[in-house]
C-alpha cells in the first residue's frame, strides 16, 4: 500500500467514448453570403433624394434608400387609372397593379396611387432587408438604368468564421462539430458556434 502511494498509481474504469481534442486554428470573420441583399434600380430614371449617403449605416428592411423620377413609373400609374376607370374586371386591374410592383413599388405606394387618383412623380425605394450598408453606388441627381446597383446590404447578424486548418489536424476535423472562438475585436468574450 505504501509503495501504490509512492509510485502514484491511479486505476480509472475503461470506458467506449469519442475521442476529443482541442484543434487551435486563426481565422477571419466573414460576411453571411446568404445575406446579402443589392438595391437595384428596375427602371430609368434619376435620383432626386439620397437618403443614405455612406457606408456602414444600418438600415430597417423597409426604410427609404433614394427617391426616383422614372417616366417609366409615371407612365405605368397612368396605364393603371386608365384601367381602372375602363375595366370592370379585377384580373386586369391587379396585372396592371403588378407591374408596378415589379418595378419596385409597395402595395401601401399603389394604395396610395389608387386613392389620390394621381401619380406619384417622385417614387421612394425602400431598404429590401435589415443590414448595414457595405457599398454606396448612389450619387444625387444621377441617372440610372434599369438593373444598375445603388446600394449593397448585408446583414451581420449572422456572420462566417473561416479557419485554416493544418492538415494533421484535418482528422480531428467534423461536419457539425461545436466550436469556440475569441477574438481581439471583442477581448475576454468567448463565442461559439
Amino acid at each position: 500500500e505504501t509503495a501504490r502511494k509512492l509510485a502514484e498509481v491511479e486505476t480509472s474504469p475503461v470506458k467506449r467514448e469519442h475521442a476529443k481534442i482541442a484543434v487551435r486554428m486563426v481565422g477571419l470573420v466573414y460576411e453571411d453570403e446568404t445575406r446579402v441583399a443589392a438595391l437595384t434600380s428596375r427602371v430609368d430614371g434619376r435620383l432626386d433624394e439620397i437618403y443614405i449617403n455612406f457606408t456602414g449605416v444600418h438600415v430597417e428592411k423597409g426604410d427609404p434608400m433614394v427617391t426616383i423620377w422614372s417616366p417609366t413609373l409615371i407612365k405605368s400609374q397612368v396605364e393603371l387609372f386608365e384601367t381602372m376607370r375602363s375595366e370592370t374586371e379585377d384580373g386586369v386591374i391587379k396585372g396592371a397593379e403588378e407591374k408596378l410592383i415589379q418595378y419596385g413599388l409597395t402595395r401601401d405606394q399603389i394604395a396610395e396611387i389608387k386613392e389620390k387618383k394621381k401619380p406619384i412623380l417622385y417614387v421612394t425605394l425602400r431598404a429590401p432587408i435589415s443590414g448595414v450598408v457595405t457599398k454606396k453606388m448612389a450619387v444625387l441627381g444621377q441617372f440610372v438604368k434599369e438593373g444598375q446597383e445603388m446600394y449593397i446590404i448585408n446583414d451581420l447578424s449572422r456572420v462566417w468564421v473561416k479557419m485554416d486548418a493544418y492538415e494533421s489536424d484535418l482528422p480531428w476535423i467534423r461536419y457539425g462539430q461545436d466550436v469556440m472562438f475569441t477574438t481581439p475585436a471583442v477581448p475576454g468574450r468567448k463565442f461559439t458556434g
